[in-house]
């Protein structure tokens, strides 16, 4: 697999991984979690386009989503796209 766009996403990456210790096995997993979920690091920020499942994302208590807004407002966002009130403020 040849990274490109995302070669600093994957070195800023491993970099941490290397401070916390994390094994050759732990990396390699959060490598292609952050892969997978940002489509080979393209997109940082979930594409919002008021699709029925982003719509969803309102009034979802689950999420923390309780205000108007609160679904685009706190759409994916990050390595691993963090979604929703709660995971942006917890």
């Amino acid at each position: 697999m040849t990274v490109s766009i995302g070669s600093d996403h994957a070195r800023r990456i491993i970099t941490v991984a290397r401070e916390q210790r994390l094994t050759r096995a732990q990396t390699a997993y959060v490598l292609a979690k952050a892969w997978h979920e940002t489509e080979a690091f393209n997109w940082l920020r979930e594409i919002w386009g008021s699709t029925p499942a982003q719509l969803r994302y309102e009034g979802r208590a689950d999420l923390g989503n309780t205000a108007t807004g609160d679904g685009k407002g706190f759409m994916g966002l990050g390595y691993v796209q963090i979604t929703g009130r709660s995971s942006y403020t917890d």
